[in-house]
Formats: C-alpha cells, structure tokens, sequence
C-alpha cells in the first residue's frame, strides 16, 4: 500500500485515518477544535448586531406601541373642592379609635382588612384640594398621608355613597 501522502486522498475525510498525533486527537478534530471557539463568537456578534438594529432602529413597532402606551395613559386632571362629608370620613381612618376607623369603610372592604388599627395613632392625612371626581355614587380624591420617620405617601381614595353618606371602598399608595 502505497504512503498516504503520495495518494490523491489528502485533505479528504480519509486523511483521519492517518496515525494519531500524540496527544491521540486526529488532526482533522484539531483543526475543527481550534477554528470552533471563533465561529461561536462571530455567530454571537452577528445576532447582537441585528437585535441592537432591531430595537435601536426608530419607527420599529415596538418602540411606537411603548409610544401609544404612554399616549394612551390616563393623566389624573384637576377637579372640585373635597365636600366636607367626604373629607370628614378620609380623615376618621388616622383618628385614634379602631372602632371609628373602620366605620369610614364600605362594609365590603372592612370585612377584607385584618382586625386592628388601619393606620398608627401618629399618622396625618391631608386631602388635596381640587382632587374630588364624582359620578354616580362614586367618587375619588387625592391624599398625602404622613406617618412619623417615614416618607409621606400620596393615596388615591375611592369613595362610594352608602345609605346617603360617603364610605371610602380603596385606598391605595400610588407615589
């Protein structure tokens, strides 16, 4: 059998068949071992470079449907003076008494909250003036609440007109 150099086989798949180097890795797998490592990287930057023009390129569709979210987000416009009713019931829920606290609520969302105080004795509550939406029975107003060695937390209040007074059914800490 003649050499292998001498037959037209080389740099054929044959050629692996040639005696083992002496690490035992034929030169083929060598090769393909060595070349491997940079093929993954080049792959690697190509796809990074078309997700950056993806979403770096302006007029894509997700950057105009985060644009239509922030159109189409509610903006909180200005309304009436709180009615003294109304603002005599927020501000019973930082009163002393559990008991009067709690008479503030809707029945629905009392029977949700665990027993006990709603807010810490030390707490104050001030209603922003020009923050009262009514329609229907239903209301809701602007709130700073303040509870000594914390930070002072605006509450939307929703209100709901109960057997001809104003109960309050949500509060919730929105900044």
């Amino acid at each position: 059998m003649a050499p292998l150099e001498d037959t037209d086989w080389k740099g054929s798949l044959w050629t692996l068949a040639e005696p083992l180097p002496r690490n035992g890795t034929p030169r083929g797998v060598m090769i393909v071992r060595s070349w491997l490592p940079i093929v993954a990287g080049l792959a690697a930057l190509g796809a990074a470079a078309v997700v950056l023009v993806v979403v770096l390129t302006p007029g894509s569709r997700d950057s105009q449907k985060a644009t239509e979210q922030v159109a189409l987000a509610p903006q909180y416009e200005p309304g009436i003076a709180v009615p003294a009713p109304a603002a005599d019931t927020a501000t019973t829920l930082v009163t002393g008494d559990p008991g009067a606290q709690r008479a503030a609520l809707t029945p629905e969302l009392a029977e949700l909250l665990p027993e006990g105080r709603l807010f810490p004795e030390d707490a104050r509550l001030v209603l922003h003036e020009g923050s009262w939406h009514e329609n229907n029975g239903y209301a809701n107003a602007m709130g700073t609440v303040s509870v000594r060695g914390q930070p002072d937390r605006t509450v939307l209040f929703a209100f709901a007109q109960r057997n001809g007074e104003w109960r309050i059914t949500l509060a919730e800490v929105i900044a």
